[in-house]
């Protein structure tokens, strides 16, 4: 597991503070009302740290599963060397978009990658920040699946979610005013232990004292449950490769298993007091 460039000294207040904001390219710690102290980072230096901790978290997942899946019926998903940059480029296009780093155990073994509103995945920096790992991986990919990654899964399945995210509230979905969970992942061996609760609980903190709601993306079951216990609501549902690949996102053989399709799940919390139709209460 990586570790940090620099050691960083964890606060004592029980005052939570918003830093999302700062695209200085700063390092902070953010005390919470519970237990943890948060690592908060936005600098460059954060991306290889955040993505060799969330590689190994998502390698048994859907949706990577199946947007990776080579004409063979393998999936680059299970290739452990395309799997990190393509990750490295995931952190990088965070980055992009003014991302705060976050780790709620100090070690990295939970990694929560958070936009603040008004940014998007991508942009210059983040192209800038990873355009050797992007032409790598797209070499390795071939072309069926860089073409689907750069110009069929959003338009076909982000555009939904984001059409369902705030129905009714069109100027928060088109202005991006809201937080964007990008990706949330644990260290297998550090699961159970209640981190992603305490990543959510500092998320929710964060944008409660900006009044901004928050939305993600689920692709599995358990995670979704998480995010229901901690108020999220699913606003999309959509299933991808169904007749295809099963629910883990893998080529089915005739035979194997039932031919499901991966579901995903669009889900938004709202802070107590500010509802989705722009009223309080």
């Amino acid at each position: 597991m990586a570790t940090l460039a620099q050691p960083e000294t964890q606060a004592s207040s029980s005052t939570p503070e918003n830093r999302d904001n700062d695209h200085t390219g700063s390092s902070h710690t953010t005390p919470l009302q519970h237990k943890s102290s948060v690592i908060a980072r936005t600098d460059k230096d954060a991306i290889p740290i955040a993505s060799a901790a969330l590689a190994p978290c998502f390698a048994d997942d859907p949706v990577m599963n199946w947007s990776l899946r080579r004409p063979d019926g393998t999936s680059l998903n299970n290739d452990p060397t395309f799997q990190q940059r393509f990750f490295n480029i995931c952190m990088a296009f965070s980055y992009g978009g003014h991302a705060s780093f976050v780790t709620v155990d100090g070690e990295w073994k939970c990694v929560g990658v958070m936009l603040p509103p008004g940014q998007k995945v991508g942009g210059l920096r983040g192209y800038l920040a990873s355009w050797r790992d992007v032409l790598w991986c797209l070499w390795k990919a071939g072309w069926r699946i860089s073409y689907y990654l750069l110009f069929v899964h959003d338009a076909r399945y982000i555009s939904q979610f984001h059409d369902a995210a705030f129905p009714r509230r069109r100027d928060v979905m088109e202005k991006g005013d809201y937080y964007y969970i990008y990706f949330l992942g644990t260290d297998v061996k550090a699961r159970g232990q209640g981190l992603g609760s305490e990543f959510l609980k500092y998320a929710q903190e964060v944008a409660t004292k900006a009044g901004k709601p928050i939305y993600l993306e689920s692709s599995k079951e358990r995670n979704k449950a998480l995010y229901l216990r901690h108020g999220f609501e699913v606003v999309k549902e959509v299933v991808m490769g169904e007749g295809e690949v099963g629910r883990d996102g893998k080529v089915v053989v005739d035979g194997e298993q039932p031919k499901d399709g991966v579901t995903w799940w669009a889900m938004t919390w709202w802070p107590k007091g500010l509802g989705p139709d722009g009223s309080s209460g």
